[in-house]
């Protein structure tokens, strides 16, 4: 069955951390930028900034397997998908992180949608593409909306199908 993703997510925009609250000591919650987003999960590298968590900060918290996606970056006419805007990506590690600007997570909000498979669907080239056709800004950033996101068509199987996707998929890449 076909439905748009606004039916079945929530997109969370990023929080813009000023440069002066961030350390590169490990003093607090690593902030996940676009450049540690990468195509087999986030990685968290010894050039990662981190911030001090605070309650008001609750809705941009990463916890393991989250999905986010990448608001800028290249456009479509420069094919590198690994910095392309729309990208994707997947929080692999069991501690908690920040997402800075830019950067969106996508939860699911209805039990019709297991998270590793919107990942899986999201991860895809051509939807990658398709997203990065949608981008306006210069030729060297493009920008989508989270509406770009939510007005996404997916073909939703149950979830038990969704499930052995996973498992396949899951393995494959491992």
């Amino acid at each position: 069955m076909k439905y748009k993703l606004r039916d079945l997510v929530k997109v969370i925009n990023g929080y813009p951390f000023s440069s002066e609250a961030m350390n590169n000591d490990n003093n607090g919650l690593p902030v996940i930028k676009i450049k540690e987003m990468k195509n087999k999960g986030v990685l968290i590298t010894k050039d990662t900034l981190f911030h001090q968590y605070n309650s008001t900060l609750e809705q941009f918290i990463l916890k393991r397997n989250d999905v986010i996606v990448a608001l800028t970056g290249n456009p479509a006419n420069k094919p590198n998908l690994d910095a392309m805007v729309g990208r994707c990506s997947f929080y692999k590690y069991s501690f908690p992180a920040l997402i800075n600007q830019r950067v969106c997570k996508i939860e699911s909000k209805s039990n019709l949608l297991n998270n590793l498979f919107l990942y899986y669907f999201l991860s895809q080239d051509k939807i990658t593409i398709e997203l990065a056709e949608l981008s306006t800004g210069s030729a060297n950033q493009a920008n989508i909306s989270s509406n770009d996101l939510l007005n996404l068509e997916i073909d939703l199987p149950n979830l038990e199908i969704q499930q052995h996707i996973v498992d396949i998929t899951t393995k494959e890449v491992a």
